[in-house]
C-alpha cells in the first residue's frame, strides 16, 4: 500500500485468522449461493414478524416488539442474537475452520441456542441481549470438549484497571490471540448515537477515517488486524466480522469506551 503522511508507515500485517487462500472468516453459503462470513441473526427474521409487528403498530400506532420477543424464539434470536451469533461463529470455526452451508450452520446455532446459549422470555435485557459469563460458562465446556489447549475463558480482562491501562493490555490479548488463530469476540454498547461506533468497508476508507456505517450495543468478531506508526504512536485498525460480513474499525475508538460491557472475550 503506498504510504503518505496520514496513513503513517506500516510495520504488520494482517493476522492470519482467515480462511486458507484468504477467502475469509468462517464461510456460509446462503440458500442463493451468496456467501457469508460467519451468521446472520437477521436470518431468524421471518415473514409472520413482521406481519405481526406491522399489525401490532397499526393497532396501538407504533411497533411493539417486546411481546414478540417474549412469545417468538425466532424472533428473539433475530432481535437479540448478535452474542448467540458470536459465540456459535468462534465455536464453529475453532471445529471447521472452513465454510458450511447455511443449514448446517443453523442448525448447530439452534442446538446450542436451546441447550447452552439462551437468552431467556422470562427476562429480556434489551440492552445486553445475551449476557458475557453465559459466553464464558458455555465456552469453557465446548473448549473441554475439543481438548483444545486454552485454560482461561474470560469476559473483560483488566476492566478494574484505568483505561489507560486497559488499553495497552487489550491489545496485546488480541494480538497473542490471533497469532494463535482465535478469532476475538468483542462489544460495543453506547446508546448514545453520536458515541456509535464507526465501521468502514475498506482498509484505506478506516485510515482516512471515512465511515460507511455505524453501530452499537452489539457484539462482533475480530478476525485481523493492522499497527502502524503514525507520529511515533502506535496504531491499530482491527478487521471484524459482523452480520455475515467484514468491516473495519479503529482500535483507538472501541478503546476510548473500555468497562465491562465495552470489552472482549479473552481464550488463554
Amino acid at each position: 500500500m503506498e504510504q503518505n503522511e496520514k496513513q503513517g508507515k506500516w510495520i504488520a500485517r494482517l493476522k492470519a485468522v482467515t480462511l486458507p487462500g484468504g477467502a475469509g472468516y468462517l464461510t456460509v453459503k446462503n440458500y442463493d449461493g451468496k456467501l457469508f462470513h460467519g451468521g446472520n441473526q437477521n436470518w431468524w427474521l421471518k415473514q409472520n414478524h413482521l406481519e405481526a409487528l406491522k399489525k401490532k403498530g397499526e393497532k396501538k400506532g407504533k411497533f411493539t416488539p417486546y411481546g414478540l420477543c417474549r412469545k417468538d424464539e425466532d424472533y428473539r434470536l433475530a432481535r437479540l442474537g448478535c452474542g448467540v451469533i458470536a459465540i456459535n461463529n468462534l465455536e464453529l470455526y475453532l471445529l471447521h475452520g472452513s465454510g458450511m452451508s447455511r443449514e448446517e450452520y443453523e442448525t448447530y446455532v439452534r442446538n446450542n441456542w436451546q441447550g447452552v446459549y439462551r437468552i431467556h422470555s422470562d427476562y429480556l435485557n434489551f440492552k445486553a441481549g445475551l449476557y458475557p459469563w453465559k459466553m464464558e460458562a458455555g465456552l469453557r465446556i465446548f473448549l473441554e470438549r475439543i481438548n483444545h489447549s486454552a485454560k482461561v475463558v474470560k469476559w473483560a480482562p483488566f476492566w478494574t484497571k484505568s483505561r489507560k491501562i486497559q488499553k495497552s493490555l487489550v491489545i496485546e490479548e488480541i494480538k497473542r490471540m490471533l497469532d494463535a488463530d482465535i478469532p476475538v469476540i468483542f462489544a460495543y454498547y453506547t446508546f448514545i448515537e453520536q458515541d456509535s461506533l464507526d465501521l468502514y468497508d475498506s482498509l484505506q476508507k478506516a485510515l482516512d477515517g471515512d465511515p460507511q456505517d455505524h453501530v452499537n450495543s452489539h457484539y462482533m468478531t475480530i478476525t485481523g488486524l493492522y499497527e502502524y506508526d503514525l507520529q511515533n504512536e502506535k496504531k491499530y485498525i482491527l478487521y471484524i466480522e459482523s452480520w455475515g460480513r467484514m468491516y473495519y474499525i479503529r482500535y483507538d475508538q472501541f478503546a476510548a469506551k473500555l468497562s465491562y460491557f465495552n470489552n472482549i472475550l479473552l481464550v488463554r
